[in-house]
């Protein structure tokens, strides 16, 4: 779980942190990501827009209307004459060509009335005049891109922003590059469906608490609506405009004066406060105005909760968890309570335990681990919201399925058996920032020092977190107010596992976007089959801070050839010190400094932690590749000078301790260590990785840093005494 403490302009934060990959790059992970999660031809997805409950009177009028209209027909003959040139490859003819005429007709259809119908349209279809962005703190690092078309609030100003769009629309000029022209594979992701992928993946990360985006896709005179969620995208059945144009005037008219907000994918069980309730309950005004939320209850917790400011965290991913953070306080009819807290929304597997339930079963606490107060999984207080009349004929009970997924959310029959995303929320009492937004060495070094407690806590409970990370090791959120052993904490227990356990895995790879969405990245997904209730589920997990034991079984093996693995606290001990570095790059880069130094460091991190091969990735770990910009030299006069002479000491010896399996290496000259206390650099040992080990690296550098801090301080004292006689 990532939890980001709010970022004053001016100071380090997340979007000095982001390394955006060019277009062509995500979109190529994106397609690897939708291979088998498309679905075509879908009928309920013209059900869940309800197109056919669109008055029939209204629709053969405006379509009788639409054949005599003169703006209309000129359109459509230009729109027709557009296809025919492209298809032909005469002129130079682009998708834009197309949005004046489209134009026409959307807002055409929309604006249709007859008498009788008081239906008037609540959102506009917007052609893009230039790239959409976000300025949210919790987008940042959006890539700037647009859509052919947005569907906004009607009369709302010019807005760039996504979270003010409901849906949108992409155009391509020709057939052809519809979502499945003629001689498509089964596993053909075209480039159509990419790209509304990437819109949506972006539009879902930026409107708080959507459940999926809705997409329109227009290619010459084809088209199909897209609704894109966390399992993948189900397409209607593609029609043609000229020859299916009731059809047409049915989904325009649904998106733009029919559809409520919950049925273009808001969170049923959230509601969006208004702006003067907002600024009272929350104080944030102006420029710090930020939509307030409330949420319904959550587990058997009869409390409500209202959200404070921006998201601190939002996953730019489209497939997968989805994970957002809020600050929240309890809510009353009275007002907020004192005591700030997060609150964490993600999309869990329906064959894994819950985080909830894995974290409830932690026994007494530790100040290196994040305190869980309630969870559960999100149910639909208004359930008739998304049932489908086709499941209502199956027989649907609602008291069997009031909690959301993704196959309620399509429309699927209850099946227990059936795999599926199911949307889980969770309370966190514990705040805390990203470890990159450290102020000093010894703050990180503490702090990752108390996670690491945290982490041994856990496993002598018998519990293997399995997921280390830089997202998933948190700073206290007061480093000055912290008590001993509370200075950081793990968070995101979702992927923990019994300890011991041997489970068989099948192991495949894929290149895709990284949790956060601002890097490419090479993660495995691997099925397990384990002793223990709902451990068999597919788990994710990203490779860039592995363990080289374990890249090194994966990279050797076929992904088709079952390989048995122990995962042990051994690996997750090597994950802290691969995110031990990353941290201090990434840090690095935010501050400043001449502009080829920090390329060259950039160059270093990419290297480093942005492959996007296994076998790349083992490379540079083997190599200590990470570790390798304390040794640069032509980082030492504006960037090194910002780390300290122990760090720098401590990564040497992480360097040897974990990077060197196969050859020894002769005593190293470091204050506090030596090559023994390293362990056996010559093989594989138990020894080498426990926590002891990393512990007593950890607390020889803080306590160096403590004593160089102490001899300041004396220092001052001397020459402040000095002044004074």
């Amino acid at each position: 779980m990532l939890i980001h403490l709010l970022v004053k302009p001016g100071m380090a934060g997340v979007q000095d942190m982001s390394f955006s990959q060019d277009v062509e790059s995500v979109r190529r992970a994106i397609r690897g990501e939708l291979v088998n999660k498309i679905v075509y031809d879908d009928k309920r997805v013209c059900e869940r827009l309800r197109t056919a409950e669109v008055d029939d009177d209204l629709v053969k009028q405006c379509y009788n209307s639409f054949l005599t209209d003169t703006s209309v027909q000129t359109a459509v003959n230009i729109l027709k004459d557009l296809e025919v040139r492209a298809n032909r490859h005469q002129g130079c003819v682009v998708e834009i060509d197309m949005y004046p005429y489209l134009t026409v007709l959307f807002d055409y259809i929309r604006n249709f009335s007859i008498p009788g119908n008081a239906t008037g349209p609540l959102r506009d279809f917007r052609s893009s005049t230039g790239p959409l962005t976000s300025t949210d703190e919790h987008t940042l690092a959006f890539p700037t891109t647009r859509p052919g078309f947005s569907v906004v609030t009607a009369g709302v100003g010019d807005t760039k922003q996504w979270r003010d769009r409901h849906a949108f629309v992409e155009v391509k000029l020709a057939k052809g590059q519809g979502p499945r022209p003629q001689g498509s594979t089964p596993t053909a992701v075209h480039e159509i469906v990419a790209q509304a992928a990437d819109y949506a993946r972006l539009h879902v990360s930026a409107r708080p608490f959507v459940l999926f985006s809705v997409g329109l896709l227009i290619y010459g005179s084809g088209f199909c609506v897209g609704i894109f969620d966390r399992a993948g995208v189900t397409f209607s059945p593609q029609k043609d405009m000229w020859d299916d144009t009731e059809d047409f005037i049915r989904v325009v008219r649904s998106l733009a004066c029919e559809l409520t907000a919950v049925e273009l994918g808001q969170d049923p069980s959230v509601r969006e406060l208004d702006r003067p309730t907002t600024e009272r309950l929350t104080g944030l005004t102006g420029d710090e105005f930020y939509p307030s939320f409330l949420v319904d209850p959550i587990g058997d917790d009869g409390r409500r909760w209202c959200t404070i400011g921006h998201p601190m965290w939002s996953s730019l991913s489209l497939l997968g968890r989805g994970t957002i953070i809020w600050r929240v306080k309890a809510y009353t009819d009275a007002g907020l309570s004192e005591t700030e807290m997060i609150l964490k929304t993600a999309w869990r597997g329906s064959k894994r335990d819950p985080e909830s339930a894995i974290y409830q079963t932690v026994k007494g606490t530790s100040g290196g681990l994040a305190r869980y107060l309630v969870g559960g999984d999100v149910k639909d207080s208004r359930p008739d919201l998304r049932v489908s009349r086709v499941r209502r004929q199956q027989g649907w009970d609602p008291r069997e399925d009031t909690v959301i997924t993704v196959r309620s959310l399509r429309g699927d029959a209850v099946d227990a058996f059936a795999e599926t995303p199911v949307l889980h929320r969770l309370i966190i009492a514990t705040v805390g920032r990203p470890l990159w937004t450290y102020t000093s060495d010894l703050e990180l070094l503490k702090g990752m020092r108390a996670a690491l407690d945290g982490h041994l806590f856990l496993w002598k409970q018998g519990i293997l977190h399995r997921d280390i990370s830089a997202g998933n090791i948190l700073l206290a959120a007061n480093p000055d107010n912290a008590e001993p052993g509370h200075e950081g904490f793990l968070t995101d227990l979702e992927f923990a596992r019994v300890h011991g356990e041997f489970f068989t895995s099948t192991t495949t790879r894929e290149t895709v976007l990284s949790r956060d969405g601002l890097e490419l990245m090479e993660r495995s997904k691997t099925k397990f089959t384990t002793s223990s209730a709902q451990r068999g589920a597919a788990m994710t997990g990203t490779l860039q801070f592995m363990a080289v034991e374990l890249l090194t079984a994966i990279n050797a093996t076929p992904t088709h050839m079952p390989l048995t693995v122990k995962q042990n606290e051994a690996h997750d001990v090597e994950s802290f010190v691969w995110v031990l570095a990353y941290t201090t790059m990434r840090k690095l880069l935010s501050q400043e400094a001449p502009s080829l130094e920090r390329q060259e460091l950039k160059r270093l991190f990419e290297e480093s932690y942005g492959q996007l091969t296994i076998d790349r990735i083992l490379s540079t770990r083997i190599s200590g590749t990470p570790f390798g910009f304390i040794h640069n030299s032509f980082l030492r006069r504006n960037i090194l000078c910002n780390t300290s002479s122990p760090l720098r000491s401590a990564y040497n010896a992480f360097k040897n301790g974990v990077s060197f399996r196969s050859i020894r290496v002769p005593e190293i000259k470091i204050p506090g260590f030596t090559a023994f206390e390293l362990g056996n650099l010559g093989g594989w040992t138990s020894e080498r990785y426990t926590h002891e080990w990393l512990h007593r690296r950890l607390t020889g550098t803080i306590m160096l840093l403590e004593a160089d801090l102490l001899n300041v301080k004396k220092a001052a004292e001397r020459e402040g005494g000095g002044v004074e006689e």
